[in-house]
C-alpha cells in the first residue's frame, strides 16, 4: 500500500487517504492495502495511484469483506498491464452505501474497471444509493468477475447489462453532475487540533440525476443514519424546502444537497430609525432598524448588496461565518453555500450623518466686521447673526473648527455648543477652537461670541494766554503709554481697551493753571470724574475733555464746589472777568 498496508480488521472514519503511490509489479493499493475485514465511513480516498504490471487498486486494494458508507473514492488511477481497479479493487464481499466513486481511471488497454473491479468466487458486490460513474478505463466504470453485482437506487455510468444480479430503481447515466473535490463544510473537522479541516467531498450540482433519487430507507438505516458524509441531514427536497426524510427526498451518493439559511439584519445608529434600506441579490427587500431578511438557499454562490440611502453611511458588515467576503465600499457580501444546513447571519450597520452649525454673535450686537474660520468644515466667513450650516457629515468622528484671531479689535469670549445627543464636544478659548464629536444623527450648534474692544480719547481744552503750555498725564490699568503730554486742543487716543476693565487717567496740572472740569461722553460708572476713571462697555468710544484755565493766586488747581454767590461777590467776580478779557484782547 502506498499509504499503508493493514492485515486484520480495519476501520477508517472521517479520514482522508490522498496523494500516495506505489510502483512495481504487483504493487497493490496506491492509497491503502487491506487484508482483512475493512470498514470505511465518512472518508475520502483521492489522488492515489499505482504504476506497474498487475498493480491493482489505484485507491484501495481490499482482500476480505468490506463495507463502504458515506465515502468518496475520486481521482485515483493505475498505470500498467492488468492493473485493474482505478478507484478500488475488491477480492471479497463488499457492500457500498451512499458513496461516490467517480473520476478514477485505468490507463492500460488490459486494465479493467476504471472505478471498481470486483473478483471473488461466489461473493457479492452490493451497491445502494451509490454513484459509480464518470470513471474511465477498459471495461468502463465497473467490472465484476466471478462476482454477483447487485445494485439498487444507484447512479451507474455503464449499461444495465453490466448488472448480473439485482437491478432495482437504478439510473444509468455517465454524467452524474458532480462538482470537483472541495471543502464543502462539515460538522466535524478531521485532523489534529489547530490544523483540523473538513474532509473534501464532491457536491451535487443543480440538475444532477442523483438529486432526490435515493432509497430513503437506506438513508435512514444504520450506518448512514440520516446523514451525509459531511454530517449534514439527509432528506432535503432539492426542488422545494427542507423537510423530514421521505421517499424521493434523499440524494444518491455521499453528498446530500441541503439548504443553508442566510439572514440579513439591519442595525442603525442611532437606534430605532424608520428609514428603509433596500437590499438586492440573493435576499431582496426593504427593511428598517431591527428588521431582517432571511431565506433558505440551495448550494451555490450568492451575493447580497445594500443600496445606501442619502444621509447614511454603511460603516460595518459583520457576519458569523468567516467564509463570507464583505465589501464596505460596494456595500455587499459574497459567499458560497455548500448545502451543509448551515445558518449564516450578517448584520449591516448604517450610521446616520450629522449636522454642524457654526453661529456668530458679537457684543455689541450688529458689528459689521467679518470673522474668518478654518478647519474640517473648510474656510468660511461670518458676521454677527450669520451661521454656517454643514449637513450630511459622516458621524462617529471629530471635527475641529478654529476662528482666526480677531485682535486687536475683538476678543473671543465664549464658545458654547448645543448637542442633541451626547455632550462630548470640547472647546479651547486660547486657541479659539471647537472640537465637535459628532454622533450618528446628531445636530451640534456652536456659537462663537466676540466682544468688541473699546476706545478712550483724552483731549485738552486750555483757556488762557499761554498756548504752549504742556499738560501732563499718567495712566494705570494697562493703558499705554503710561504717561503722556498734550497741548491745548490735542488728543491722545487709547484703543483696544478690554470691556469691563477699569482704567485711570490722572492729570498733572501745570503751575498757575486750574483744572476747571472734566467732560466725559459717558455717565458713571463708565466714566467717573476727578481724575478720570473709565470702565468701558463692549464697543464703546469714550471721549474725555480736560478743561483748564489760568488760576487766581491761591486758587486750588482741581475743580471745587462753587458756593452760592452774594450780590457783592457776584459784582466783584464780574469786574475780575472784565480785567481778564481786556488783557486777552490787548494781547491779541
Amino acid at each position: 500500500g502506498g499509504g499503508f498496508t493493514v492485515f486484520g480488521v480495519t476501520t477508517l472514519t472521517n479520514s482522508t487517504v490522498s496523494g500516495n503511490a506505489t510502483a512495481g509489479i504487483n504493487a497493490h493499493g496506491g492509497g491503502l492495502r487491506v487484508a482483512g475485514e475493512f470498514m470505511l465511513s465518512n472518508s475520502t480516498v483521492s489522488g492515489n495511484r499505482t504504476a506497474g504490471a498487475s498493480a491493482l487498486g489505484g485507491g484501495l486494494y481490499m482482500a476480505g469483506p468490506a463495507t463502504l458508507t458515506n465515502s468518496t473514492i475520486s481521482g485515483n488511477s493505475t498505470a500498467g498491464i492488468n492493473a485493474h481497479g482505478g478507484g478500488l479493487f475488491m477480492n471479497g464481499r463488499i457492500t457500498i452505501s451512499n458513496s461516490t466513486i467517480a473520476g478514477n481511471s485505468t490507463a492500460d488497454a488490459d486494465a479493467d474497471g476504471g472505478g471498481l473491479f470486483a473478483i471473488s468466487l461466489n461473493r457479492t458486490a452490493t451497491l445502494s444509493n451509490t454513484i459509480l460513474a464518470a470513471n474511465t478505463g477498459a471495461g468502463g466504470n465497473f467490472v465484476a468477475v466471478l462476482t454477483t453485482l447487485n445494485a439498487s437506487y444507484s447512479l451507474l455510468g455503464d449499461d444495465a447489462s453490466e448488472i448480473n444480479g439485482t437491478n432495482s430503481n437504478n439510473i444509468f447515466n455517465d454524467a452524474p453532475g458532480l462538482a470537483a473535490l472541495a471543502d464543502n463544510g462539515c460538522t466535524q473537522p478531521a485532523g489534529a487540533s489547530g490544523s483540523a479541516a473538513c474532509v473534501q467531498t464532491q457536491a451535487l450540482q443543480a440538475g444532477s440525476p442523483a438529486l432526490d433519487a435515493a432509497d430513503s430507507a437506506v438513508c435512514t438505516a444504520d450506518l448512514v443514519n440520516g446523514l451525509d458524509q459531511r454530517g449534514s441531514i439527509r432528506g432535503f427536497n432539492a426542488t422545494g424546502t427542507p423537510d423530514d426524510p421521505a421517499p424521493g427526498d434523499c440524494d444518491i451518493g455521499a453528498y446530500e444537497w441541503s439548504a443553508d439559511t442566510l439572514t440579513i439584519i439591519k442595525q442603525t445608529l442611532p437606534d430605532g430609525s424608520a428609514t428603509a434600506f433596500t437590499f438586492s441579490g440573493a435576499l431582496a427587500g426593504a427593511i428598517s432598524d431591527g428588521e431582517q431578511l432571511s431565506a433558505e438557499l440551495l448550494p451555490g454562490q450568492y451575493s447580497v448588496s445594500e443600496t445606501v440611502p442619502a444621509g447614511w453611511d454603511l460603516i460595518d458588515i459583520s457576519c458569523d461565518n468567516d467564509a463570507v467576503t464583505t465589501d464596505l465600499n460596494m456595500a455587499s457580501i459574497a459567499l458560497t453555500l455548500n448545502g451543509t444546513g448551515s445558518a449564516t447571519t450578517c448584520t449591516f450597520t448604517n450610521s446616520q450623518r450629522g449636522q454642524i452649525e457654526i453661529r456668530k454673535e458679537t457684543q455689541p450686537a450688529g458689528a459689521p466686521e467679518s470673522f474668518n474660520f478654518s478647519g474640517d468644515l473648510g474656510d468660511f466667513t461670518l458676521q454677527d447673526g450669520d451661521s454656517n450650516i454643514r449637513m450630511d457629515l459622516p458621524a462617529s468622528r471629530t471635527y475641529v473648527i478654529q476662528e482666526a484671531d480677531p485682535a486687536p479689535d475683538f476678543d473671543l469670549t465664549t464658545i458654547a455648543c448645543y448637542e442633541s445627543i451626547n455632550l462630548n464636544s470640547t472647546h479651547t478659548l486660547t486657541t479659539r477652537t471647537a472640537t465637535v464629536a459628532l454622533d450618528p444623527g446628531e445636530l451640534v450648534i456652536c456659537t462663537f461670541t466676540n466682544r468688541q474692544r473699546a476706545q478712550l480719547n483724552i483731549r485738552v481744552d486750555g483757556v488762557g494766554p499761554d498756548f504752549n503750555t504742556t499738560f501732563g498725564f499718567t495712566t494705570s490699568g494697562g493703558l499705554s503709554p503710561s504717561n503722556f503730554s498734550l497741548h491745548d486742543g490735542e488728543t491722545q487716543s487709547f484703543s483696544g481697551l478690554i470691556p469691563y476693565q477699569t482704567y485711570t487717567v490722572n492729570e498733572q496740572v501745570p503751575a498757575n493753571w486750574v483744572l476747571e472740569e472734566i467732560l466725559c461722553s459717558e455717565p458713571p460708572p463708565v466714566c467717573e470724574t476727578g481724575s478720570i476713571i473709565v470702565t468701558p462697555e463692549p464697543g464703546q468710544s469714550i471721549d474725555a475733555t480736560f478743561r483748564f484755565r489760568l488760576g487766581l493766586s491761591g486758587e486750588p488747581t482741581s475743580p471745587q464746589t462753587i458756593p452760592a454767590l452774594s450780590l457783592w461777590g457776584l459784582g466783584g467776580l464780574i469786574s475780575l472777568l472784565g480785567l481778564v478779557l481786556g488783557w486777552r484782547w490787548r494781547r491779541g
